[in-house]
């Protein structure tokens, strides 16, 4: 009964969880009722670590209440003697365990099975080395990106010249999942070109047309036609961004375009924020910089922001996001990187997208 009982409330959480997409990392960036701030703007716990956490103890649980059930089918077999109703009943027990046992295991792996992002990230391939005539290999270029904003050595004459491009497409990640994102190739693009990758809110989820009308994204892509680099904004399909897939996006553009690996930038707003923390701690030698804006850094080690130049950005309204950005920059700068906090003053979450000055960021970026 015990077992059966346990299994049963494990089960009643997938409708819930299955139909939630919000990711552990995310508090602030995230519009939810199913995730609370703490007054730092802290989160204690996303749905699927809260799941994590639920599954963890009901497998201790059930442990616990097998071995209980059959150490007394056990000891019922034993004293039954000549009893063929208590063998019986003893042997039923025993049987009914196991096939709970079964069932949970079977429960376990499907909840897994629905939200792999929840307990995995996938592995991909760094992009790949550029070898041909003219472009960069490794000893080249640092295909890493490692922040250094060196330039590539070698052969500088660019060898592949790109048509212009603005365009909706498809990314395929290894995992299986697909993802749309807006492309920008200016006029007169080359190979060694540099690329900068933008992080959307919550509020443009599963909208390509609410992305491509953000003034982030216009006035990167704007830029992007007159500073001369490539520009990439995805669109996410659920309230999280996985670093795993917007690396792996990037390394498909980078590697296409034959972008300057040193000189590969990500930055991102509110959840996008949130996911250009998550992003440059998974993989702290791909990017030269990074700009949060109104995200507050979660699950994140400062030491992996060492070689990346950080520039951290909130309202002068958004305390929350300010008070844990602020914190995390100072324990960036203690571990030897180099961030800078800014506020923007009378500034709130909804108006600071309108009042930053885009041509200074993009300069900075690229100064890089």
């Amino acid at each position: 009964m015990i077992l059966s009982g346990l299994i049963a409330l494990t089960i009643a959480c997938v409708p819930v969880i299955a139909s939630t997409s919000v990711f552990a990392t995310s508090c602030n960036g995230v519009e939810t009722s199913l995730i609370e701030c703490d007054d730092d703007g802290k989160a204690g716990s996303g749905i699927f670590q809260i799941l994590k956490k639920v599954l963890d103890i009901a497998t201790i649980l059930v442990g616990i209440a097998a071995t209980i059930g059959i150490g007394v089918a056990g000891i019922q077999y034993l004293t039954a003697g000549d009893n063929e109703s208590q063998v019986m009943k003893a042997k039923r027990r025993i049987f009914n365990i196991i096939l709970g046992l079964a069932a949970y295991v079977l429960m376990y792996f499907a909840i897994a099975w629905l939200l792999p992002d929840a307990y995995t990230e996938p592995d991909l391939p760094d992009i790949p080395e550029q070898s041909e005539q003219g472009e960069t290999t490794d000893s080249d270029n640092n295909s890493s990106g490692n922040g250094s904003g060196g330039q590539q050595s070698g052969n500088t004459q660019p060898s592949v010249h790109y048509d212009r491009k603005h365009a909706l497409l498809d990314y395929t990640a290894p995992s299986g999942g697909t993802m749309q994102y807006w492309l920008n190739v200016p006029e007169g693009a080359t190979d060694g070109m540099p690329l900068i990758i933008f992080l959307h809110g919550s509020g443009e989820v599963g909208s390509t047309t609410g992305v491509a009308s953000l003034p982030q994204v216009t006035n990167m892509e704007s830029l992007s036609n007159s500073k001369k680099f490539i520009s990439v904004a995805p669109v996410a399909t659920a309230n999280a961004w996985v670093s795993g897939t917007v690396k792996g996006l990037v390394g498909e553009v980078a590697n296409e375009y034959k972008v300057n690996l040193n000189k590969i930038y990500i930055w991102g707003f509110s959840l996008g924020g949130v996911g250009t923390w998550s992003t440059v701690n998974s993989y702290p030698d791909y990017f030269a910089a990074a700009i949060p804006i109104s995200g507050c850094p979660y699950n994140v080690n400062a030491a992996n922001f060492a070689k990346v130049k950080l520039r951290a950005i909130a309202g002068g309204q958004e305390s929350a996001q300010t008070s844990c950005m602020q914190s995390f920059v100072n324990q960036i700068n203690a571990a030897g990187g180099s961030a800078t906090m800014e506020t923007a003053p009378g500034q709130s979450h909804v108006t600071i997208s309108r009042a930053l000055d885009y041509d200074e960021l993009f300069n900075w970026m690229l100064g890089i």
